[in-house]
């Protein structure tokens, strides 16, 4: 297993499937690992025993023992992070993130992409989670 670093869940949630009996390729339509990953995966799992279905799904620990833990996606600080303070109140001011962007670069010689902007301003839309309520009146009651 090369290249992309997988979380731990992930590699789990392939291990449940194999043991359900599905192959690698409908594993790689769901997009949760490609073909050849899972193939990678499969042949380690079946060498550790981890796919018999006697036994209990196997956790995270023991999937990290039996796989090299580098391979573990570690968090990573967004390149925007340095401009939070900016991005954020111009985020908050409805300022689109292209022009964000553009600002960042021109004002702070901001090197990172457009879509580290995109997701960092996704993250903050899921902090800032807005409750509602909804309203119910009788017909002709609000009127």
């Amino acid at each position: 297993m090369s290249n992309r670093r997988f979380e731990m869940y992930e590699i789990r949630q392939v291990i449940v499937h194999m043991r359900s009996g599905q192959s690698d390729r409908p594993i790689a339509k769901s997009g949760l690992m490609g073909r050849k990953k899972a193939g990678e995966l499969r042949a380690i799992a079946l060498k550790s025993g981890k796919l018999d279905k006697v036994r209990s799904v196997p956790d995270e620990a023991v999937i990290a023992e039996i796989l090299d833990v580098k391979h573990c996606r570690t968090t990573a600080v967004s390149s925007v992070y340095p401009y939070w303070d900016e991005s954020t109140a111009w985020s908050q001011k409805g300022v689109q993130g292209t022009t964000i962007h553009q600002t960042l670069a021109r004002n702070y010689g901001f090197g990172g992409s457009y879509s580290s902007v995109r997701r960092f301003l996704l993250g903050l839309k899921k902090d800032n989670v807005q409750a509602t309520v909804i309203l119910d009146f009788a017909p002709g009651e609000a009127a």
